[in-house]
């Protein structure tokens, strides 16, 4: 069973459909092109988001919108384009630290203060600064002081937490 096109693509479909029987049939033929190009584009999506992450770590935007991450072999350059530039790491506890940009305060403006980050941070040491720009939680350093990927548990509450303070906003 192929995967369902996006309702936006389904718009273009139905208007396509609608006007099929005033178009010539190069044009029908680019339309079932273009809908198996997303069929297949869907397709693909899912199965990158479906396979096995080395290192999972959930990067939360000021829009409190939650991703999964895969921290690869290489987490200083995952970690810095998730958090928009120089990255400073807040310890909250041994499996959970979160990323933010070193200078939030000069790249972003006060209105994009990250709710979520600063919740969290509040919750584990009692205290929160103010957090401005996206972050990217992790699940703390190893022995080795690698960054550790999150447990499955630890980002479903992120993830939890994230549309509760969405629909409090």
């Amino acid at each position: 069973m192929s995967p369902s096109p996006t309702s936006f693509d389904r718009d273009r479909l139905a208007q396509a459909i609608a006007a099929r029987r005033s178009t010539p049939s190069s044009v029908r033929l680019n339309v079932r092109r273009y809908c198996y190009f997303v069929t297949v584009r869907d397709a693909r999506w899912r199965f990158e988001m479906s396979r096995e992450m080395k290192r999972l770590a959930m990067k939360v935007s000021r829009e409190l919108v939650t991703q999964r991450v895969d921290l690869g072999d290489d987490s200083y350059d995952v970690i810095s384009d998730a958090v928009e530039g120089d990255i400073e790491v807040v310890s909250l506890a041994d499996d959970l630290d979160f990323f933010a940009n070193e200078n939030g305060w000069a790249e972003f403006s006060p209105r994009d203060r990250n709710a979520l980050a600063e919740m969290v941070q509040f919750a584990h040491l009692g205290a929160a600064n103010p957090i401005l720009g996206p972050v990217i939680f992790t699940g703390g350093v190893d022995g080795a002081g690698e960054t550790r990927g999150l447990s499955e548990e630890r980002a479903r509450q992120i993830e939890r937490l994230a549309v509760v303070l969405r629909e409090a906003v």
